[in-house]
């Protein structure tokens, strides 16, 4: 064959970007731009290869990646063709675990983040929830509306069968809400980094005698479980481990009034601790409630701190010193981590957002009696 007149196509060796990579974007762009038409065979896999002086499996991975993201197909025998229609946007479907959507204004946020992300990239978005997956699965396999990418949110009780259907059907997929339960991609809130900001301002602060306020009940996530264990054992890796005395589980699954009497003995106990670490929001906002209505002064009497930074929290009196969690931000995230996965060019097997310490009235330095103890 001649080769003198034959043009080279250039890739970049040294990018962090994949070599296949860059020629399906070639390609790709090659599509888009009229160059090669619906339906028109593309060139084949040996012309590839001497164009970018690659090897056959190269191209064959760029070529496989044009079909999975449905610009190409591929006809046994004959080659790869431009798929007769290009679907350019991406389908990205949002799984919901069992949550009362409309009771979590987390999730809403979360939500609004992924839509934020998604609409920047013009792809479209789906939701359904988790006992539906079933069906879109069967969906994508049946190629009806082939699924690019899936977002998990917070499907807790249901991650087994979710995970394992998902997995099965070959949809790359972000678990957002737990690391967990073994999913390969995954991306939460630090709640240790988070936790261990709270110890060490309260500490920093001269506290050395805590109480440790938490949920029981169907409220008990797997997020709540953990802040308890880490609070557990940072305190006791300082020297100042919690007495029996100073765990306060506050049982949720009650009327509002039984919440109330299970809240004011955390108030009422004897020698109280100087400081209480509430794992969220709703109970250090009750807390702080209660001590206004019994004659308490915080911080001088006793500081509050939560984790959630849930809305009510810059309105108590004093306001709540609390961990920030940034639901919107936590959703566009997850969205730009699925498209990059999408992509696969940037494949990450998980990540954690490490959220922010907002400090405001309701902490400050202990007591004289708790300073000379």
């Amino acid at each position: 064959m001649d080769n003198t007149n034959k043009v080279t196509m250039k890739v970049n060796k040294q990018s962090v970007i994949p070599i296949y990579y860059q020629i399906s974007e070639k390609l790709k762009g090659d599509i888009v731009n009229g160059k090669y038409m619906p339906s028109e065979k593309l060139p084949a896999e040996e012309m590839l290869a001497e164009e970018y002086r690659v090897n056959r499996k190269t191209i064959r991975r760029s070529l496989n990646k044009l079909v999975s993201e449905n610009y190409a197909v591929r006809i046994v025998g004959r080659g790869t063709f431009v798929a007769p229609e290009i679907r350019v946007s991406k389908h990205i479907a949002v799984i919901l675990g069992d949550y009362p959507l409309m009771e979590h204004v987390s999730m809403q946020a979360i939500l609004s983040g992924i839509a934020v992300r998604v609409k920047e990239e013009k792809h479209i978005l789906h939701i359904y929830s988790w006992d539906h997956v079933d069906e879109l699965v069967s969906i994508h396999s049946g190629n009806r509306r082939p699924v690019d990418g899936a977002l998990l949110l917070r499907c807790y009780k249901e991650s087994s069968k979710v995970l394992s259907l998902i997995e099965k059907s070959g949809i790359p997929f972000i678990h957002q809400g737990t690391a967990s339960d073994g999913a390969k991609n995954f991306l939460e809130i630090d709640n240790l980094r988070g936790m261990r900001k709270v110890i060490q301002h309260l500490y920093d602060l001269g506290h050395r005698r805590f109480g440790l306020v938490f949920p029981v009940g169907s409220s008990i996530t797997s997020h709540t479980r953990s802040r308890i264990e880490i609070v557990k054992k940072q305190l006791e890796a300082w020297n100042c481990p919690l007495s029996k005395s100073h765990y306060f589980p506050i049982e949720t699954d009650v009327s509002p009034q039984q919440y109330e009497k299970e809240m004011e003995r955390v108030i009422r106990c004897e020698n109280r601790p100087s400081a209480y670490i509430c794992v969220r929001d709703d109970e250090a906002v009750t807390l702080l409630n209660l001590a206004l209505k019994y004659g308490f002064n915080v911080p001088e009497d006793f500081s509050v701190t939560g984790f959630e930074d849930m809305p009510a929290a810059r309105y108590t009196l004093p306001s709540l010193t609390t961990i920030r969690q940034d639901y919107a931000e936590l959703g566009y995230e997850a969205a730009s981590q699925l498209i990059r996965l999408i992509n696969d060019y940037v494949k990450r097997k998980g990540d954690k957002i490490i959220p922010e310490l907002i400090i405001r009235g309701s902490t400050g330095t202990p007591a004289k009696r708790e300073k000379n103890a």
